[in-house]
């Protein structure tokens, strides 16, 4: 029973950092390998998590064209819709059972090409992601509003003025980053997530931590609460400078 009661405290005590890459750790090759350096220098436990749009195997395509990047114990991918363990890449088939309730990838694809929408690329489809370019917030509207309609239980993500993407009502990147938070069994309070993107959005809410990168879009920009810093410099430097605004780093 002690041993079991130390473990858990430890596990208590360690951070959840959730980060996504394109554009916030990825994009300034000298501050990501400061940000590396600090955090294999840091002497607090730290369970990370790299958290995308893009499915996981392209992520893991990343990070062996990206060997500096830190080894993640987790990934997220596809606006949360998948979580792998980082090594040795098993599927959480549990997230996926959670989430897939309600979910018809095949009637949202059929809606989608009825009102003639343009999908995205293979790659950055998923089981339990659809993607498509809309290139006016009506017709974002009007898909939105066709979605409702047909009764399909599911959640739209607008990015960028342009990419449109659906994926079920459960998932999303805060869904993911909660999924193993719990399974960690980490405070609340000791979650830092950090993005640059409009689809980061929701991993932004209190009483998670985060950090939004000085190149990060206006929808991140606006965001106005004690639980959000804004970074002066954009990618890992940003990252960098928002783990010592929380006290994480040195």
């Amino acid at each position: 029973m002690g041993g079991e009661s130390s473990e858990r405290d430890v596990q208590a005590e360690r951070w959840l950092l959730a980060f996504d890459l394109d554009n916030t750790l990825i994009g300034d090759d000298s501050a990501l390998y400061s940000l590396c350096d600090a955090l294999q220098a840091c002497d607090i436990s730290v369970a990370l998590v790299y958290n995308s749009s893009r499915p996981c195997a392209s992520l893991r395509e990343t990070l062996r064209k990206i060997p500096q990047l830190p080894t993640p114990e987790f990934l997220v991918g596809a606006i949360g819709t998948e979580i792998e363990e980082s090594f040795p890449g098993r599927e959480l088939i549990e997230y996926r059972d959670e989430i897939k309730e309600g979910w018809d990838r095949v009637a949202v694809a059929a809606l989608m090409s009825d009102m003639g929408l343009e999908a995205h690329v293979a790659e950055y489809q998923g089981r339990f992601k659809a993607s498509y370019y809309v290139w006016e917030k009506d017709m974002y509207a009007l898909a939105v509003k066709r979605l409702r309609e047909a009764g399909m239980r599911a959640k739209t993500i607008y990015t960028e003025e342009k990419n449109l993407d659906v994926i079920p009502c459960r998932a999303g990147k805060r869904a993911a980053v909660t999924f193993i938070q719990r399974k960690l069994d980490i405070k609340d309070s000791r979650v830092i997530v950090a993005g640059d993107s409009a689809n980061d959005l929701d991993m932004f809410t209190a009483p998670f931590k985060g950090i939004v990168v000085a190149n990060a879009s206006d929808e991140l920009k606006r965001l106005d609460s004690d639980y959000v810093y804004h970074a002066q410099l954009p990618h890992a430097g940003g990252v960098l400078e928002g783990l010592r605004f929380w006290g994480i780093l040195k």
